[in-house]
């Protein structure tokens, strides 16, 4: 297991704060992902298998954090996303998360908080998207374009964006460390 110390002191302003943890969550998944790509060359039979595996835990743990009340009475910016399909928040993280990585690999000023914000931003608008879809079930009748419908609905600030990305990429983070020992 690799543990990272922070060492955050109060005379920091939240800028230097912002690039210190930033900096630290890099070397964290890139020294996660390192060890754990290491000797792979490719996906083979034992691979997918332990991709549906890792993916089936994981959609387990999810429905467990939006089945736990003291996490989901605290967390304002998080409950949106329960009504989503465990894939779907999956897919997003990674369909963010990969790219990031590998794009950025040799980029240290990379900004953690702009995959954070992409990711909550993805998942809000999914959780809108699924509303409307409802909304046009329920009543047939109702003539309003998605667009408008988005607009209309979209009350998420990026400020909840950035902490949803950030508590999902955690969560996920923390639930899948058993793959690497």
């Amino acid at each position: 297991m690799v543990f990272i110390e922070l060492k955050i002191s109060s005379d920091q302003d939240l800028k230097a704060k912002q690039e210190l943890l930033e900096k630290s969550l890099k070397n964290l998944w890139e020294l996660e992902l390192n060890e754990y790509f290491k000797n792979m060359k490719s996906l083979n039979n034992n691979g997918i298998s332990l991709l549906i595996e890792v993916l089936s835990i994981l959609s387990k743990d999810l429905d467990s954090l939006f089945n736990n009340n003291k996490i989901m009475a605290r967390k304002d910016y998080l409950k949106p996303i329960a009504c989503l399909e465990h894939s779907n928040i999956i897919s997003i993280c990674l369909s963010k998360v990969l790219p990031f990585i590998v794009l950025n690999s040799d980029n240290s000023e990379q900004q953690v908080t702009t995959l954070c914000e992409s990711i909550g931003l993805l998942l809000y608008k999914e959780v809108i998207k699924k509303q409307y879809k409802d909304s046009l079930s329920s009543d047939p009748s109702l003539i309003i374009s998605y667009k408008e419908y988005f607009h209309k609905n979209n009350t998420y600030s990026n400020e909840d964006a950035i902490r949803l990305g950030l508590f999902i990429l955690t969560f996920i983070s923390e639930k899948n460390r058993f793959i690497l020992y």
